[in-house]
């Protein structure tokens, strides 16, 4: 008879980002109001890679101060176990 241990790992969860809005002053085009991103992660437990319109933002952390419009993706990675969450997405949109 054989012995199968199982070592569950801590599940890394979805980062908690939320659609969001920057305002932009219309004659300069200078965003005077932004939009943070936070994951809503321990970022001494997690690493972050987070793009906009699919190209890397680097470095980030467990949240990001945006100014530019577009679709954010943000992934988790476990520091310990090395696991990625599922893939998170906001759409942060301009305002004048």
């Amino acid at each position: 008879m054989a012995t199968v241990t199982i070592n569950p790992q801590p599940i890394t969860l979805t980062p908690a980002i939320v659609d969001g809005v920057i305002c932009t002053d219309q004659t300069t085009g200078i965003p005077f109001r932004t939009h943070i991103l936070d994951t809503g992660l321990n970022p001494a437990t997690h690493s972050f890679v987070c793009t906009l319109d699919g190209i890397v933002i680097a470095p980030t952390g467990s949240s990001i101060d945006v100014s530019v419009p577009g679709v954010y993706t943000v992934v988790a990675t476990n520091i310990t176990t090395g696991c990625d969450s599922p893939v998170a997405t906001a759409t942060v949109t301009t305002s004048f």
